[in-house]
């Protein structure tokens, strides 16, 4: 992945729970949907990165958590993260909670947030398509087939699994990015 941004590990933020979120499986789920060497791989990838923090002035982030809040959501999370990109000035931030991305978009009052992170978020499925561009459809396909149940989207883009139309995926999650689009503003990164 720091490949794909042309950066090193230690440039890469997560949240400071991610170290817990792969190795807590009480359930067994994640066990279920992705191999031992996709796990291994991703705390890997988690635990060479750094925690994010919270700036010092912390408003952005309570003017965030109190205006999504009246609307019943919970993005605390990404909500951190869209905070902690405060002390950046060149940065990307990925995401897969496009309900929190929403949610920024449509809250009132984050203005500032909202200024910063214009065209530097990127979603789920703009990776998969950065992804299928560098290393290739078939490289891929043969590693999101195995674990589609995990995600609603993949499911369908990628419906008839590692026989699966390159055409036909590329254009679902282009349409899926557009629709994700009209619902987030410029918040997006305009790239695929």
């Amino acid at each position: 992945m720091c490949e794909l941004f042309e950066t090193a590990p230690e440039d890469v933020f997560v949240l400071p729970s991610a170290k817990f979120k792969f190795r807590k499986d009480k359930r067994g789920r994640l066990s279920k949907l992705y191999t031992p060497q996709g796990l291994a791989r991703a705390i890997s990838f988690v635990e060479e990165a750094r925690e994010a923090e919270l700036p010092e002035d912390r408003s952005e982030y309570d003017d965030l958590i109190s205006a999504v809040q009246e609307d019943d959501l919970s993005i605390d999370s990404e909500a951190f993260l869209f905070a902690a990109t405060a002390g950046f000035d060149d940065f990307v931030l990925i995401t897969g909670d496009k309900r929190a991305i929403k949610a920024l978009w449509s809250a009132s009052g984050c203005d500032s947030i909202k200024k910063r992170l214009a065209g530097r978020c990127r979603c789920f499925e703009q990776i998969v398509v950065l992804l299928i561009g560098a290393v290739g459809f078939e490289f891929i396909v043969i590693r999101i087939s195995p674990a589609l149940a995990c995600d609603g989207v993949l499911r369908l883009c990628f419906s008839n699994g590692s026989n699966s139309d390159p055409k036909t995926v590329l254009e679902g999650l282009a349409s899926y990015i557009r629709d994700l689009r009209s619902h987030t503003g410029d918040l997006l990164s305009p790239e695929n």
